[in-house]
């Protein structure tokens, strides 16, 4: 009996327990002007302001193949690239099941405040907040959620839906769809 409710409580508590891969890199450079995110792995994207000149990515990577994904930051003058990926020496099998293993990425960026971003997805929950001088973001039938000020911000998708949240702003909306 004892041994059956000790199998019994440790079932429960290990069945929320699940392997996640965390990530944490930062970088600060006051120069950088840009970031450029390159989303199209990622299943959600949180876009913030951090209280510093430093740009913070954390990762949750999760799925079959999490060990082997990675995020790349690159500079390339005073633009940062942030890229989600696999590792460059890594060889996708190509077995019956490879179809239905499932990679999960989710990004929480931080930049400084009136820094500027360009955003690019396929499937991707972009969600935005705070200040910025011009932002971009482009997605394919992702969802765009910006509760954000700036200078100009455009956002792109082919049927995804766009939300925006501001004290005061001038938008001008177009559609093919009606």
């Amino acid at each position: 009996m004892r041994s059956l409710l000790l199998l019994v409580i440790c079932s429960l508590l290990t069945v929320g327990a699940y392997a996640q891969k965390r990530v944490v890199k930062s970088l600060v450079n006051p120069r950088t002007s840009w970031v450029h995110i390159d989303s199209e792995q990622c299943f959600e994207l949180l876009l913030l302001n951090s209280d510093t000149d430093q740009v913070v990515v954390e990762a949750k990577l999760d799925g079959e193949y999490s060990e082997d994904l990675l995020i790349s930051m690159e500079e390339d003058g005073n633009t940062l690239i942030i890229t989600p990926g696999f590792r460059p020496n890594f060889k996708h099998p190509n077995d019956k099941l490879s179809a239905h293993k499932v990679v999960s990425v989710s990004l929480e960026i931080a930049i400084p405040v009136y820094t500027n971003f360009r955003i690019y997805g396929t499937h991707t929950r972009v969600s935005a907040t705070g200040i910025y001088t011009n932002g971009k973001v482009v997605l394919d039938d992702g969802s765009c959620d910006l509760q954000a000020e700036a200078e100009e911000l455009e956002v792109v998708t082919q049927s995804g839906d766009i939300r925006f949240t501001s004290k005061g702003a001038v938008l001008t909306a177009d559609s093919k769809f009606g």
